[in-house]
């Protein structure tokens, strides 16, 4: 789930690196993107995965 999360976002960040702004803005922003974004989605991940499983009716670890 990472990976595809890192896929969608370093572009973003390439995009946000790009625009114009002082040297610092340039660097923080892409930063502040890219780990806000992947705290929440390693945050979560269990529910999501948990909510795909039980969409297509199976049973995720730790389900009663």
């Amino acid at each position: 789930m990472m990976a595809r999360h890192l896929a969608i976002i370093l572009p973003c960040c390439v995009v946000l690196a790009a625009l114009p702004a002082e040297w610092w803005i340039r660097l923080l922003v892409p930063a502040l993107a890219l780990s806000a974004s992947s705290f929440v989605v390693l945050l979560t991940a269990a529910d999501l995965r948990a909510a795909r499983l039980h969409q297509h009716g199976l049973r995720a670890p730790g389900d009663p």
